[in-house]
């Protein structure tokens, strides 16, 4: 299940769909996300990427980004500078 580009959803603070499945969910916009829960779904491994380099390139710091459990991919090398400015960030990231 995709559902869709959520990149013009700028002024969210926490973003919840864990449990449902999704295998994307395209683009993260909001600069002012902390809190980011996506575990226990089935999101393929260029989505994984994806949010990962875009929480990165949004800037913020002190947060939370899970994209553990269920069927959801490990993130691959392509992800890897960004996961690394993450936790420099003191972001908690826990995945696959």
């Amino acid at each position: 299940t995709d559902i869709g580009d959520i990149s013009t959803l700028t002024q969210l603070t926490i973003l919840s769909l864990s449990r449902n499945q999704l295998t994307d969910i395209g683009g993260i916009g909001s600069a002012t996300l902390t809190t980011i829960r996506l575990e226990d779904n089935a999101l393929i491994q260029s989505c994984v990427d994806q949010v990962i380099i875009d929480v990165d390139t949004l800037g913020a710091s002190n947060g939370t980004l899970n994209l553990s459990g269920g069927t959801n991919s490990a993130p691959s090398g392509a992800s890897s500078t960004a996961l690394a400015n993450l936790l420099a960030k003191f972001w908690t990231v826990t995945t696959n």
